[in-house]
């Protein structure tokens, strides 16, 4: 089994433009769930997560660059 800590730059689907598409991704999702539902809690729910996951994916790409 390989243990190493090492990661490679993940490729495919939206990585090619950005370095977390996941989350870029994500948060595109819950911004139409809150343009759809167009309630507050929606809206904060929204807000928070995307900004959680901005800070995670500045994180990841802080890793990725070393």
């Amino acid at each position: 089994m390989n243990e190493s800590k090492q990661r490679g730059i993940p490729y495919g689907w939206g990585f090619d433009y950005i370095s977390c598409a996941n989350y870029f991704w994500e948060a595109v999702g819950w911004i139409l769930f809150s343009i759809l539902t167009r309630t507050y809690m929606a809206y904060m729910f929204t807000f928070y997560s995307v900004y959680q996951m901005l800070v995670w994916a500045i994180k990841k790409h802080k890793t990725y660059k070393k």
